[in-house]
């Protein structure tokens, strides 16, 4: 090879790899902006639920004979927890059991719920739940504007290592985005549900099925969702283990397919 030829080559080389680096970054810039705008999608059908409960109880003592009957203790509870918008045309927000229910002995209910661009929040009103899925449904006001979501159709929508994000409230930090994988699938877990009434009644409900991620999971994000990369909910957040990092369940799409009676 001659002197010429060697400052031909070298320059020519240089331009392949800037031309290779520019499409690299060029490929990874457009994914990104793609994932920034569903993640924006998905955000704007997640909401934050303020949840007042009125339970009734009976007295903790009875009136002796011949003394008038004590009458009921009625007390409120109050947290808050996340929710999904599944279905705007019909105003139906789809979230935990121990969200919007935790308790048979609920005389009152009120759902004040806030969604990201909403100078004011919506009121709903209980429709129905499933303790043994740990899933519920709230009806609000019809939102024909908002896009309808789509839900994986069954659980072989979802591969361990698939990138996911996970969107709700954790501890009242409206909205909030964690991004992370798939660690697992088919997970076995076992829930310890708190009920809203003195005294307080702790209740296991086991859960098949689940999905395990390491994307972020905290108190209130309960209810909200777990999407993949194109916007498709995959899970509804229902845990995180408080005693290790990056272990979070979600709901699989079998029992939210269940229980919405889409399968």
């Amino acid at each position: 090879m001659t002197i010429k030829e060697k400052f031909i080559t070298i320059p020519t080389m240089v331009f392949l790899m800037l031309l290779a680096t520019s499409v690299v970054t060029l490929a990874f810039s457009t994914q990104t902006d793609n994932e920034v705008w569903t993640v924006k999608q998905a955000r704007e059908l997640v909401c934050h639920i303020r949840v007042t409960l009125t339970v009734e109880e009976p007295p903790f003592e009875t009136g002796k004979e011949g003394e008038e009957e004590k009458p009921p203790i009625t007390f409120e509870r109050r947290w808050s927890g996340s929710g999904i918008l599944i279905r705007p045309d019909e105003g139906l927000v789809l979230t935990n059991f121990h969200v919007a229910d935790a308790t048979d002995k609920v005389v009152d209910r009120e759902y004040e719920i806030s969604f990201l661009g909403m100078d004011e929040p919506v009121f709903g009103t209980f429709v129905r739940s499933d303790r043994s899925r740990d899933l519920a449904l709230i009806k609000i006001d019809p939102q024909p504007l908002a896009r309808r979501l789509k839900i994986a159709p069954m659980d072989d929508f979802v591969h361990v290592f698939d990138t996911v994000w996970a969107i709700g409230s954790p501890y009242g930090r409206r909205f909030s985005v964690t991004r992370g994988i798939v660690s697992a699938k088919g997970r076995l877990v076992c829930l310890m549900l708190r009920f809203a009434q003195p005294p307080s009644v702790i209740s296991p409900v086991e859960l098949e099925g689940m999905i395990q991620t390491d994307a972020a999971i905290n108190p209130g994000n309960s209810g909200g969702g777990l999407f993949l990369s194109n916007g498709m909910l995959i899970g509804v957040v229902n845990s995180g283990n408080p005693r290790a990092d990056g272990q979070g369940f979600a709901i699989p799409p079998s029992l939210i397919n269940e229980f919405l009676g889409t399968k």
